[in-house]
């Protein structure tokens, strides 16, 4: 495949990915949008900047006399092109890695807002629930004695 067709099936599926007939120029500009994912996303700069330089080249080939495929670039930018099609195809290139970070950052900042805003159980210790026994035990010890005294008192009465 040639650089240009190359190219203008990165800039077409750019443009479906968008709804925007800029393309490319739409996924730059996205890019620079969301210019400080570059500290946090692998590769963000060198994609950038090899996105416009083959925008640039792109450019050249089509409106300046002088320039051709095969003045302007060789097989390698065809592959880098193609390589990064299928990365946006995959969901592997810079954009869609930066909104997997931002949704997994979400997530998390969800359930760290759930667990600090929903009551946590704590359990019994083991003092408290011994402590609880015996006053159970000490209450049924005296409702059996009111009982032999009830009786007492009763049998004393006849």
């Amino acid at each position: 495949m040639s650089f240009l067709e190359s190219y203008k099936r990165l800039d077409n599926l750019c443009k479906d990915m968008y709804s925007d007939a800029k393309g490319v120029t739409a996924y730059i500009e996205h890019m620079e949008h969301y210019s400080n994912a570059g500290f946090r996303i692998r590769d963000w700069n060198s994609d950038y900047q090899n996105l416009k330089h083959y925008r640039y080249v792109r450019n050249q080939i089509v409106h300046e006399n002088y320039a051709t495929e095969d003045n302007m670039c060789d097989e390698s930018d065809v592959k880098w092109i193609d390589n990064f099609y299928k990365r946006i195809i995959k969901t592997t290139d810079p954009l869609a890695q930066y909104q997997q970070l931002l949704n997994s950052s979400k997530t998390t900042q969800q359930k760290q807002y759930r667990s600090y805003v929903q009551p946590k159980e704590h359990p019994v210790s083991q003092t408290n629930h011994h402590s609880h026994s015996w006053i159970i035990i000490l209450i049924s010890v005296l409702a059996v004695i009111a009982m032999i005294a009830l009786v007492y008192f009763l049998l004393q009465t006849i």
